[in-house]
């Protein structure tokens, strides 16, 4: 149901995690094992498959193309719109998100070398790898979690375009593996609950904090906000000079369908609550402009060129801050 419902809010990248069920259900190949297996793969059949028809019939090629080609091929291929971060950009993350829980977590298979360095000497490989296979078995729910955080980990590092937040579903299963590990040594217990009784500390004064602060709009929070307030249905918006550049300087093969949509701004159709129009080249903004009553945006960088393509109209100012405009023709 989980898996169902994931797959449903982020895509098919959750299909990893199951890859890896399977790989591991050969801790334990049990008839009831295998049941619950097939069970979860039948309950996220039926989650996901209805939807996936539904669109695929509705949209064909093009959802193929956006929901397979752009997010998942392209993404790993390409480093797509800028994303240029190293392979070893998660592991940095990791580390300055999660010590010194890191520090703690390399415990485990320090212990487990240990555990190598100390089987006789004088054992066969056949021996040596029963004697390996026994402990990995009894100990099947930690090396489950620990693979469900290392392969994902791996295939994220392997995917060109790396983003924080793809990391995030790693979150849960190394909090999971904290918990599981910690749990089997009593020193190591206490230790993690005294961690997460501080961590947990530090996280509720942050969360708190904004909450007594006055919080203060950015320039383009407040312009969008100002376009609100106004009759007009449609907003015009002459997209800012480093998103016009950045057009022109991307290679395609790092583009996708969306890359050049919501002119680096996706909250104003949210907020401003008209059609907006994203234009991003002058030669097409000077199509639309010079057109009385309609509402136009842009950086206030653009101004000279806003009087120029008005076609002898006068642009009234509306409204405006340090870095955007508001105005209309008359």
């Amino acid at each position: 149901l989980l898996f169902g419902i994931s797959t449903m809010f982020k895509g098919i990248g959750s299909i990893q995690f199951m890859a890896v069920l399977a790989l591991t259900y050969a801790f334990r190949p049990t008839r009831e094992t295998i049941y619950n297996y097939v069970r979860m793969l039948a309950v996220w059949a039926v989650m996901i498959i209805p939807w996936h028809a539904l669109i695929y019939a509705r949209f064909g090629d093009d959802f193929i193309r956006v929901y397979i080609m752009d997010n998942i091929v392209k993404r790993g291929k390409y480093p797509i719109e800028f994303h240029l971060e190293r392979w070893w950009f998660y592991f940095v993350l990791l580390w300055k998100e999660l010590r010194p829980w890191i520090l703690i977590s390399l415990a485990f298979p320090i212990i487990w070398l240990i555990k190598l360095i100390r089987l006789p000497k004088n054992s066969t490989i056949v021996t040596k790898t029963r004697l390996i296979w026994q402990e990995i078995t009894k100990e099947h729910i930690v090396f489950l979690i620990l693979l469900l955080i290392l392969l994902p980990l791996a295939s994220l590092t392997r995917f060109q375009t790396r983003v924080s937040w793809y990391a995030l579903p790693l979150y849960p299963f190394i909090a999971l593996f904290l918990a599981r590990y910690g749990a089997q040594f009593t020193a190591v217990g206490w230790v993690l609950v005294g961690l997460v009784g501080l961590d947990a500390s530090r996280l509720i004064r942050n969360e708190v904090k904004p909450a007594v602060e006055v919080y203060t709009p950015s320039n383009r929070e407040d312009i969008i906000s100002a376009s609100q307030k106004l009759p007009q249905k449609e907003l015009y918006y002459l997209v800012s000079f480093s998103e016009r550049q950045a057009r022109e300087i991307l290679p395609p093969a790092q583009q996708i369908d969306m890359t050049w949509v919501y002119g680096g701004n996706p909250c104003a159709v949210y907020y401003s609550e008209k059609k907006v129009h994203f234009v991003y080249t002058l030669d097409e903004f000077k199509t639309v402009a010079g057109v009385a009553g309609r509402l136009y945006l842009y950086n206030n960088g653009d101004e000279q060129f806003i009087q120029e393509a008005g076609k002898k109209l006068r642009v009234k100012k509306i409204y405006a801050n340090d870095e955007y405009s508001l105005v209309m023709y008359e």
